[in-house]
């Protein structure tokens, strides 16, 4: 604390010499950043002080005086940055001499003197004959006043606007609810007017404070709590908002404690059809946001994650790292997102640090269980209804030709088997009769309940930290997860890293960065499923199969061949050809490893109270690793060796030879993003609102794929291996001749897009609300012809809050909105090109000549498909909030869907791709939330229903 009539007026703000607080600010954040990451640790080290100086300037500012001494002595100033405009220059030649005697030279004929404080000088002003201040320190002194405003609840309030009274000095809360005024008159009586829609206006009277924190309470009548969302280019407060945005924020996000981000939506989200059927890494691409929107292309929703597209494995990010989650339903909403939106958007947005915020440490583990699958809820036929289907399709005759194959002894049921022998009379009827009617008591789900599925169960583990001071904030997470799925055999784990620092480097400028690392191991054993076929004659195992016998003990089950085939393959020539699911469990392996690395770099810099510009840029790569191994006593291995086994002069050769099976493969996904934007926000005469955004985006998008070919022989013990000849065909057991099968392949992708965007919202009197919204993109994938004609991507919308009309005197309903909305979006399918495509083999079906085929002929008339979407809304909420919610209406219409249509076999094509199909859809969405207690005890419920056609 520095004291004496050197400071008579209070310093509001403290000047410190740009480069020395650069220096200092850097070197905080590098060491800061250094710990956060793990990654390195940065060590700054500065000279010894000296208290001797050595100067020689001629007609130079004090400015450069002082920097040369604190560079000398490490001693720093302290004063107003306006004083020093004001001083006059100097000349100083001095050697060796003490700091005192330095600075009287430096401070003779000037307005103001000095006072040493330990390390600090610190610049006062000179006192004139009449003991008045000097000129040089009676100028005002300005100041910044920064803060954060939230609701009671302590959630940020973005978009609030906070203004200067009397003047017309004001700004608008960025996405963390924070804000700064600049160059604030200290001499002036201070006053903030914070505004948000919603909320009571608040005026405040700032009374030396630089750091405030306010806090706005609701409006009686309107809704508890105004929602926030985020489209992935801006923030902007539900009620300003025209489209169909649904937010899911903290709380209702964490009412769940799945391992994965769309799973824990289920329930929480309406207009979103989840496959209960998916397995885990899955939920994403057989998620359905209000009904297909393609028919041969990626029907999951394109995933947002901090304003930047995701291209990874959305499991590589730890749910516990998220804060809120907004999805965009209809055109006004998603239509920024141009080409990739026709799916609907999934905007993500994760937890971060604030300024002037204490450091908060949490830490939450959970265990969670469920039930094996409920698998006699399964369509099918059962066992007795099965089996009187198989003896009606017998008497037809239907089996006759598998039953009479003796040449590849085709897979056929057990009760086709005892039917076929009473008919050749190698049984009697009734023994047969009396062994189908106990097969009719059997059930492959039961046994397929007790013997190969368990419950799943997983444990997450999750650690965060975060703190902010006037200029750094910062936050660090780590998360660990490990679960066993429900196959008997198959668990995976999960490490995720993430640190996200901002920075104000300088004045009106925040530096924004982040990192994510994850890693994902999964390893499956059981690859038998209830779906899974058993031969291609069969379409599934039938529903009286058996895993174990009356004793337990495991038994043996038919797949590819007749089991009295495969009983005796070859007369004990052959290696053991029967199948038993039991044993099989533990012979054979997959295991895969991802490692997905994420950088996010950011800038914003505020250019006025109106304007501001943004670049960010974010890198991804993505490694991933697949090992798939075949014990020389798995049923795969053995099957492999006695198909190609071939019989020369009485002798058995194996191409295959004997030993296990194992291949191996690598990804690798690098993506660039990089993205210029500029934002306006501006507030007149209390009723007029206008924000837009625009700005220019490129992307690219590169991976590649490498599978190692497949190796035979193989001793994982040992890490043996046998040559093997993959390009000569061998006869094999059904009589077709068949090249050894070969995992070998080497494929690579590149995909480019630019876009340019904008949109505008336009409020009167926080009533009505017109929105327009922009975007066109070109690829690489449809070359020039197609980007040349643009794609017309755009949307529009209106808004009514019809309860703040003059005219309207409902108490028991005092929020009711109306929202139109209609545009269009798009969707693009990656594996379609307007180009020509070739695939290389070494060899062909007819020789061991290398050979390429086309993928698919040239087609320059290929262009986007595109989803229109009208979309029309109410808004209510009853009297304190105790019921709300929105009735929504959609109409939605795909066109230029890709579809194969047949060519002239002459062109040597049977098909072509053309945007030549269209899909229409239309629903209903209700979502209704009650508030039924408050205080003491909070209960809230809600309702969703959403029907699609």
């Amino acid at each position: 604390m520095i004291k004496g009539n050197a400071f008579n007026i209070i310093y509001n703000k403290i000047f410190i010499w740009e480069s020395d607080r650069f220096l200092i600010k850097t070197l905080r954040i590098l060491n800061l950043t250094a710990i956060i990451l793990l990654l390195s640790c940065l060590l700054a080290s500065g000279k010894g002080f000296t208290q001797r100086v050595t100067l020689s300037e001629k007609n130079v500012s004090l400015d450069k005086v002082f920097k040369e001494i604190h560079k000398q002595t490490g001693y720093y100033f302290l004063c107003n940055e306006d004083w020093l405009q004001k001083n006059n220059k100097i000349s100083i030649n001095v050697s060796n001499a003490s700091i005192e005697e330095v600075l009287d030279i430096c401070f003779k004929d000037q307005p103001f003197t000095y006072e040493i404080i330990e390390k600090t000088i610190a610049i006062k002003q000179k006192q004139n004959e009449d003991n008045s201040l000097s000129e040089a320190s009676t100028a005002p002194i300005p100041i910044d006043i920064s803060g954060k405003v939230i609701s009671k609840n302590g959630y940020s309030l973005p978009g609030a606007t906070v203004a200067l009274k009397g003047s017309n000095k004001g700004t608008i809360t960025n996405e963390n609810g924070e804000f700064t005024l600049y160059k604030i008159d200290d001499a002036l009586d201070i006053v903030l007017v914070v505004s948000f829609i919603g909320y009571k206006t608040k005026e405040i009277e700032i009374k030396g404070e630089t750091f405030i924190t306010i806090i706005l309470e609701e409006e009686i009548g309107e809704l508890e709590e105004v929602e926030v969302v985020a489209t992935g280019y801006q923030v902007i407060p539900k009620e300003r908002a025209t489209g169909s945005f649904q937010l899911v924020n903290n709380e209702r996000y964490n009412r769940t404690s799945e391992p994965d981000i769309i799973t824990r939506l289920n329930g929480v989200a309406t207009g979103m059809v989840f496959n209960p059927k998916a397995i885990s890494g899955e939920a994403l691409q057989t998620l359905v946001i209000r009904g297909i929107s393609t028919i041969g292309g990626n029907m999951a929703p394109l995933i947002v994650l901090d304003n930047i597209p995701y291209d990874g494995d959305i499991n590589n990010i730890n749910p516990n790292d998220v804060e809120s989650i907004t999805i965009l339903k209809d055109a006004a909403a998603a239509s920024i997102w141009g080409t990739r939106a026709g799916n609907g958007v999934i905007v993500i947005t994760t937890k971060k640090g604030s300024y002037n915020q204490p450091l908060q440490v949490s830490f939450n583990s959970n265990l969670s269980m469920s039930q094996k699958p409920d698998l006699n809820s399964l369509p099918y036929l059962k066992s007795s209804d099965y089996i009187d289907a198989e003896k009606e399709l017998f008497q037809l005759g239907v089996y006759d030709s598998k039953i009479d194959d003796r040449t590849t002894f085709t897979l056929i049921t057990p009760v086709v088997e005892l039917l076929a022998q009473a008919r050749d009379g190698t049984i009697t009827e009734d023994e047969a009769n009396k062994q189908i009617d106990a097969m009719r008591k059997y059930s492959f789900y039961d046994d397929l309940l007790e013997h190969m599925l368990q419950k799943p169960f997983h444990q997450q583990y999750a650690l965060n930290l975060r703190r902010g001071v006037k200029d750094i904030n910062y936050l660090f997470s780590a998360g660990y997860d490990k679960g066993m799925g429900e196959n008997i055999g198959s668990e995976n784990n999960r490490l995720t890293l993430r640190s996200y620092v901002a920075l104000k480097l300088f004045k009106n400028f925040e530096l924004q960065t982040s990192i994510q690392y994850a890693e994902n191991n999964d390893e499956i054993k059981n690859t038998l499923k209830y779906t899974q076929p058993a031969s291609s004659s069969i379409s599934r195992y039938y529903p009286y199969a058996r895993l174990v016998d009356d004793s337990g003990n495991p038994v043996v089950l038919g797949r590819d061949y007749r089991v009295a085939f495969a009983d005796s393959a070859g007369e004990n020539r052959q290696l053991n050809w029967q199948y038993n699911p039991i044993k099989d469990v533990n012979e054979s392996y997959m295991r895969t490893k991802s490692q997905d690395i994420l950088l996010n770099l950011g800038g914003v810099y505020t250019i006025n109270p109106i304007f501001s510009a943004q670049v960010k840029y974010q890198y991804e790569k993505n490694m991933s690793q697949n090992k798939r191994y075949y014990s020389p006593e798995s049923y795969y291995a053995r099957n492999m060796i006695n198909d190609y086994t071939q019989m020369e002069n009485g002798n058995m050769v194996r191409p295959v030879p004997l030993g296990g099976c194992f291949d191996q493969s690598y990804g690798d996904f690098i993506s660039h993003t990089l993205r210029g934007q500029i934002n306006a926000d501006k507030t007149w005469n209390e009723k007029h609102q206008l924000t837009g955004i625009a700005g220019v985006e490129i992307r690219e998008n590169r991976s590649s794929f490498i599978s190692a070919a497949t190796t035979y022989g193989y001793n994982e013990e040992l890490l043996e291996y046998k040559l093997v000849d993959f390009g000569t065909a061998y006869r094999v057991f059904d009589g077709q001749s068949k090249i050894i099968l070969n995992a070998q392949e080497f494929s690579e992708n590149l995909y480019r897009y630019t876009s340019v965007y904008a949109n505008a919202a336009y409020s009167y009197d926080y009533r009505y609300t017109l929105t327009l919204s922009g975007r066109k993109d070109a690829s690489n994938l449809f070359g020039v012809k197609s980007n040349q004609k643009g794609t017309p991507l755009w949307s529009a919308g209106a808004g009514w809050i019809i309860s703040k009309e003059g005219f309207y005197r409902s108490n028991i309903l005092p929020f009711l909105k109306l929202r139109l909305t209609y545009g269009y979006s798009g969707n693009v399918i990656n594996n379609e090109s307007g180009k020509a495509r070739l695939k290389y083999w070494p060899f062909s079906s007819y020789s061991t000549l290398p050979t390429a085929y086309v993928i698919n002929p040239p087609n320059p008339e290929l262009r986007w498909e595109k989803t229109g979407i009208l979309n029309l809304a109410i808004d209510f909420a009853l009297i304190n909030n105790i019921l709300s919610g929105s009735l929504e209406y959609y109409d939605k219409r795909s066109t230029d869907l890709f579809t194969p249509c047949n060519m002239d076999i002459t062109s040597g094509f049977y098909y072509v791709q053309r945007n030549n199909a269209e899909v229409h859809g239309n629903g209903l969405e209700l979502v209704l939330n009650a508030n039924i207690l408050k205080d003491p005890v909070g209960w809230e419920t809600g309702f969703l229903f959403s029907f699609n056609l």
